[in-house]
């Protein structure tokens, strides 16, 4: 069992940073130079950041416990959305530009404990971060 672990995360990590098609549980950046992976191991859910194909972010465990649900491991993965755009322009009042104009890509990855209990996990990568 253990093996079958390092395995998958191996396989994840490989075509994670890959070239090619958009895995489904993959967003990018407008630009495409930052991706952010999700997977599900072993019950856990678990990312990692990639930039311009090199993997910057080793699998990081996702998850919280609270007073009413643990949402740390037992989980499994529900659905997702499809990727969103998101758009924003706003004026600043100080500095050099005046206006700003913030562009992201954004999916929700929709969870759910042993109990039935759900989390929705929401990444946001835009040509500048990672955000979830």
């Amino acid at each position: 069992m253990k093996r079958y672990i390092i395995f998958s995360l191996l396989a994840v990590q490989f075509y994670s940073c890959s070239n090619g098609t958009i895995p489904p549980n993959q967003v990018q950046s407008p630009n495409g130079k930052i991706s952010v992976n999700f997977v599900m191991v072993d019950g856990k859910a678990h990312y990692n950041v990639c930039y311009n194909d090199h993997q910057v972010l080793q699998n990081s465990q996702l998850g919280i416990i609270r007073e009413d649900g643990n949402f740390s491991n037992n989980l499994s993965l529900t659905s997702n959305s499809k990727m969103e755009s998101v758009h924003e322009e706003y004026v600043l009042l100080h500095g050099k530009k005046q206006k700003a104009v913030y562009d992201a890509n954004r999916k929700t990855f929709h969870l759910s404990n042993i109990s039935g209990d759900q989390i929705n996990i929401i990444f946001q990568v835009s040509d500048d971060g990672v955000a979830f």
